[in-house]
């Protein structure tokens, strides 16, 4: 251990005790981009294992999280946190630009979860100069969206990466700390216009893509989205042709297919990979979907 090893004194405090002060650390930088977002942006939507960070630099953007969709403003940010399915759309057509830093963390960080952080002028310098060494670090700084392209100019700054990774830690601390943050509750979007709806419909399918290993509800997948069961059931019927059950089950057979064919696991692995409930189950719906059983189509392959 640290202590242990380390003896010396700072001003009658041990180094060990000096090192505590730090509540986390930001240890890697896996995208800075500055994007402007045309009147058609539609991000579909991901989750990672990392933590994310969007400001609105100019108009306005729809922020969805699991729990529902939020309107961010010019002059905001929000944080996603590692592991929350998170999409982005431009609000009602209108153009918007927004600063965009995803980055690992070592450490527990408090950030609220459900708070739009307004920033103040202190915070606004952290973020000033987040965007200055971005744009002299990496070449794509300014780039179309949403691309992740981490590629570093020929004569990078010195210590530039580190200033970002300073900066993004005390930017935290702050929205840990502000009284000025806006519960998103405030900020709900609960109406789609036309356009919306068929955005609605690509989160839909890009949040089934994401999440069909789970044990997915109708109700579940309604609450992510902030809608009806009624609305998630037709929205998606008009835009896929299909039922929302129909297409989860073809992305678990489809997925499973592909596990059987890679020949490492056992088809109760299988089953439960994909989200099926029990082997049973399994072999059953695999059967009414492809004519055969898992093991009949495991014998298909090797006999090929």
């Amino acid at each position: 251990m640290v202590c242990d090893k380390i003896k010396k004194k700072h001003n009658g405090r041990s180094i060990c005790s000096l090192l505590n002060y730090t509540r986390f650390r930001v240890t890697a930088l896996v995208n800075a981009a500055y994007y402007n977002l045309p009147e058609d942006f539609l991000f579909p939507g991901e989750s990672h294992d990392f933590w994310e960070m969007i400001y609105v630099d100019r108009g306005q953007v729809v922020i969805c999280h699991d729990e529902g969709s939020y309107l961010l403003k010019a002059g905001e940010m929000l944080f996603c946190k590692p592991d929350v399915f998170h999409s982005a759309r431009v609000w009602q057509g209108k153009p918007a630009a927004i600063v965009n830093i995803a980055f690992a963390v070592d450490g527990s960080v408090t950030v609220p979860e459900d708070k739009i952080i307004c920033l103040s002028a202190v915070e606004r310098q952290c973020m000033a100069v987040i965007v200055r060494e971005a744009a002299q670090t990496y070449i794509h700084f300014d780039d179309l969206p949403a691309q992740v392209r981490l590629a570093k100019v020929c004569s990078v700054p010195y210590g530039s990466e580190q200033i970002i990774c300073n900066r993004l830690e005390e930017l935290m601390i702050y929205a840990c700390r502000s009284g000025r943050n806006i519960h998103v509750e405030s900020r709900l979007v609960t109406t789609e216009s036309p356009v919306d709806s068929d955005g609605l419909a690509d989160r839909l399918q890009s949040y089934l893509q994401v999440h069909f290993r789970e044990k997915l509800t109708l109700e579940k997948v309604a609450k992510a989205h902030n809608i009806s069961i009624s609305k998630l059931k037709r929205i998606f019927r008009e835009s896929t042709e299909t039922s929302v059950v129909a297409h989860l089950t073809a992305l678990r057979i489809k997925e499973a297919k592909r596990l059987i064919r890679e020949g490492k696991h056992s088809f109760s692995q299988i089953a439960e990979n994909v989200g099926f409930e029990s082997i049973h189950y399994f072999s059953t719906v695999f059967k009414k979907h492809t004519g055969m059983t898992p093991s009949d189509y495991a014998r298909s392959l090797r006999a090929k």
